[in-house]
């Protein structure tokens, strides 16, 4: 469910996502976003904006939010082209490059109208860096506007009155198989994008963050400056920080997109042991390992979360 707001600068647009069948509900009403179990009746407040992004960005099916098919922002366009059919419109936006970012060019975006109905039913994302190419296309299978008032009310969250909020770090909706956490971490031995070798035996004693990750992950890339920002913030107190990626036919990509974003903790190359043993399903991921071995923190997706935990786990 989606409300128009145009006086928000974050979507353009109030909205409720919750998939048929599953307790797992997600909320924004312009100030804050919220992650709901509605079988538990539980809450969490999520209130960073990068953080309140994601939350249309993650969870599967049911949770994926297209904002350009309700608020299309074309600010930072520089140029636009219409082409048609005999069935649909086709906008075209282009934007500058980004050689701040990777090298990130050939940048636009295609937004595919009916040209019956005049609503917009595809979105397409392009853009290349260093030698790869991202093509992303969302296609809207059923689009139905409501001529009525909402019938959900945002500016009154009924939830709130009636779930009991959760602490922050914890982890209400995402993907985890309970016995993970507060279990031993599995051992590794793997080698790094230098070719070092790191063993988790030898950081025993020391916080250990776990950042699983892929070039072709948009959030993943998104989220690296705020794990370099936690490397240097909390390294001296204790805390070391691995990316994991398993795309060992990446590598020159990675370490060039690496040294562009300035990230300078150390890159591992994961195998298949690994995957399985972090119950890797999707990414970005995150593990926290404490002083003791122990895996006390999981969640896919970039939040503050994570560096609450952190904290919590260095003063252990």
């Amino acid at each position: 469910m989606m409300q128009v707001a145009r006086q928000d600068s974050l979507y353009g647009f109030y909205w409720w996502s919750q998939k048929d069948g599953e307790a797992q509900a997600r909320v924004y009403n312009g100030h804050m976003g919220f992650e709901l179990d509605t079988v538990q009746q539980i809450y969490r407040r999520v209130v960073q904006p990068t953080s309140i992004r994601q939350l249309g960005y993650s969870g599967g099916g049911g949770h994926l939010l297209v904002p350009d098919l309700v608020h299309l922002d074309t600010t930072t366009a520089t140029d636009c082209t219409l082409t048609q059919d005999a069935r649909f419109y086709y906008l075209t936006f282009h934007y500058a490059d980004l050689p701040q970012e990777g090298g990130v060019t050939n940048r636009y975006k295609r937004v595919t109208i009916d040209r019956i109905t005049r609503l917009p039913v595809a979105v397409r994302r392009h853009q290349e860096s260093m030698g790869r190419v991202q093509d992303l296309t969302y296609q809207v299978k059923l689009l139905q506007q409501n001529n009525q008032a909402p019938s959900y009310d945002f500016t009154s969250l009924s939830f709130l009155k009636t779930y009991r909020q959760q602490v922050e770090h914890s982890v209400v909706s995402h993907s985890i198989t309970p016995p993970l956490l507060g279990h031993a971490a599995s051992f590794f031995r793997l080698h790094a994008l230098d070719g070092s070798i790191f063993t988790l035996a030898e950081l025993h004693g020391q916080v250990v963050l776990l950042d699983f990750w892929e070039v072709s992950c948009g959030p993943c890339i998104a989220s690296l400056p705020e794990l370099q920002r936690l490397h240097e913030q909390y390294g001296p107190k204790g805390l070391r920080v691995f990316g994991i990626t398993h795309e060992p036919d990446q590598t020159v990509v990675a370490k060039r997109l690496l040294t562009a974003q300035n990230i300078t903790f150390p890159t591992l190359l994961g195998t298949v042991e690994t995957k399985q043993a972090y119950q890797l399903t999707a990414i970005p991921h995150y593990a926290i390992i404490n002083r003791q071995g122990n895996i006390c923190f999981l969640q896919d997706g970039f939040s503050p979360a994570l560096e609450i935990a952190i904290q919590e786990a260095l003063q252990q």
